[in-house]
């Protein structure tokens, strides 16, 4: 291991340089590999992707290795476009231009400029202040759906994984799937630390909800950072049932 570091520090001093670093590449600095290891662990066959924007977490598990089913649930019309032309051509990834919440119905939803930060919740300076590019710059009716109605026609392998990444709104989805819980191995929801949507639940709420449903807290991936002070604002939260 010695020689091994004698050998590193010349090539790391150089990429260091570029604005880059050099670290092992495990489950303990690689968010990608760590998930990839839950899904493993825990036999996931069926992940529902909500919140999918244009694919990423999708392609993302799918790259490491997952070649179990997706269903991936997109609300934005122009956005859920873009899905459905990643998604095609695999025949386990299903993508649905619908959004998740408590029950069926159509609501407004905000598009914000980078398209990621799209929210039925108005965006809070904060977050602006933060990331620009989250603005609104309009409004569009989309179809909610829920869970617990996905869950009554839908055919599942193996274990489940319910992503939510819906913006502030993951509780209201986590309401529309009581029923489907206790069929739900583990939860990967996006947690708010501070108001970066108006009236969006916190991730004190959030976890005490999975909480009073028979999940615990498993693990952490940081998703948003504050460039300029370097505080989480959002993470993860990797929830599995007891």
């Amino acid at each position: 291991m010695r020689l091994y570091n004698l050998l590193m520090r010349p090539f790391k001093k150089a990429v260091h340089a570029l604005g880059f670093d050099v670290i092992p590449y495990n489950l303990h600095t690689s968010p990608n590999v760590l998930l990839q290891t839950i899904l493993v662990n825990f036999n996931i066959g069926t992940v529902i992707d909500a919140g999918a924007n244009e694919g990423q977490y999708a392609s993302q598990i799918i790259r490491y290795g997952y070649k179990g089913k997706i269903v991936s649930f997109e609300p934005v019309p122009a956005v859920y476009q873009v899905l459905k032309q990643q998604s095609d051509g695999n025949p386990n990834w299903t993508a649905l231009n619908l959004g998740l919440g408590n029950k069926e119905e159509e609501l407004m939803i905000n598009v914000s400029e980078n398209l990621v930060s799209s929210s039925m919740y108005q965006v809070s300076s904060r977050s602006i202040e933060v990331e620009p590019t989250s603005r609104a710059t309009r409004q569009e009716r989309i179809k909610l759906t829920t869970v617990d109605s996905f869950f009554e026609g839908a055919a599942i392998d193996g274990e489940v994984l319910l992503k939510l990444d819906i913006q502030g709104f993951e509780l209201e989805a986590l309401k529309g799937a009581l029923a489907s819980l206790p069929r739900i191995r583990i939860v990967q929801a996006e947690l708010s630390f501070v108001p970066l949507y108006e009236s969006a639940p916190l991730y004190s709420e959030v976890i005490a909800f999975l909480e009073n449903q028979g999940f615990e807290i498993f693990t952490f991936i940081p998703a948003f950072v504050d460039d300029r002070t370097g505080r989480t604002l959002q993470s993860d939260g990797i929830f599995v049932r007891k």
